[in-house]
């Protein structure tokens, strides 16, 4: 493994396992107050809904890098 492909692989960790799931929570703060959908948001667990959040970014870098190539 060179070092491009090493860094390339631990900021792409950084984001999935760090990020997504801090930024997950802060929106879910933010979803609850809208009217209809608050409600159901407020009843998932933060746990629950920062996987969620991490699976779908995971599932995008996936994406990307398939459509890249």
């Amino acid at each position: 493994m060179t070092a491009d492909t090493f860094t390339v692989v631990s900021q792409k960790l950084i984001v999935t396992l760090v990020v997504a799931p801090t930024v997950a929570v802060a929106t879910k703060r933010a979803t609850e107050g809208v009217p209809g959908v608050g409600k159901l948001v407020k009843k998932i667990p933060n746990s629950v809904y920062a996987s969620l959040v991490t699976i779908a970014a995971v599932w995008f870098q996936k994406k990307a890098q398939s459509s890249s190539l």
